[in-house]
């Protein structure tokens, strides 16, 4: 288990989504999110030992299928051949499964832009070059609540890794893949073809999963109740101030 049966993984991750309001603007942001959550979803149960070609196979498609929204997208494998390097029992043929579903979607994308446009050739329009221009985060509010709330998220994802010896054997394996899940997460923004803040989205889910964990584990209350009320405000003052 990621996290404990309690809702502050929903609220987490509710906090960080509403701190970025230029996903209205972004739907394919969203919808790749989306598949990148099933994708992931897939890849934490892989330490389950059952069904593992499926899930490697469903996790592969839902990462492609993000791609085709957000190209980026495909950093997302770096997470799934991580978690098939920890997964205790693991056979060669695990590693082609990817390479075969990459297969299979080139075939039936290059299909259908055949029968639909007249033209096999859809890679140049899929592929999006990472653009470096950081302007859009240059502004005084906007430093001021990333520096916070990554400042949490980054110790909080520390004590996860300084507090692994205290964690069950048959649960370190993913309990580190969520710490190597949101730095592959960073990656997917900082290659962002359009920079717009939309595309920190995508931290949310494994930042959401290291804060609940963290939280759930604090016995210190007014420590629990400061950082529930800083992810409560911070996104009002961002909005509204």
């Amino acid at each position: 288990m990621l996290t404990q049966k309690h809702t502050y993984g929903i609220f987490f991750f509710t906090a960080l989504a509403v701190l970025f309001p230029a996903i209205i603007e972004n739907p394919k942001i969203v919808v790749a999110n989306l598949f990148c959550m099933l994708a992931l979803r897939r890849i934490i149960s892989l330490q389950s030992d059952k069904n593992d070609e499926k899930k490697i196979l469903d996790a592969s498609l839902w990462i492609f299928v993000a791609s085709f929204f957000y190209f980026w997208s495909l950093w997302f494998f770096v997470a799934l051949y991580l978690a098939l390097i920890i997964k205790p029992i693991t056979y060669f043929r695990y590693y082609l499964i990817p390479v075969i579903a990459g297969l299979a979607v080139f075939l039936m994308a290059t299909a259908y832009t055949t029968i639909t446009k007249d033209s096999f050739v859809w890679i140049p329009g899929w592929v999006e070059a990472p653009n470096f221009d950081f302007s859009v985060y240059q502004a005084p509010k906007t430093i001021l609540v990333i520096l916070l709330i990554l400042g949490i998220i980054v110790l909080t994802a520390f004590n996860r890794v300084w507090q692994i010896k205290s964690i069950p054997k048959k649960d370190r394996p993913n309990y580190l893949l969520i710490v190597q899940v949101l730095v592959v997460a960073f990656l997917t923004c900082f290659f962002s073809p359009h920079k717009t803040t939309a595309e920190l989205l995508f931290l949310a889910v494994p930042s959401a999963i290291i804060l609940s964990g963290y939280v759930e584990k604090l016995s210190n209350q007014w420590l629990t109740e400061l950082i529930l009320w800083i992810f409560i405000l911070t996104p009002i003052v961002f909005i509204f101030v």
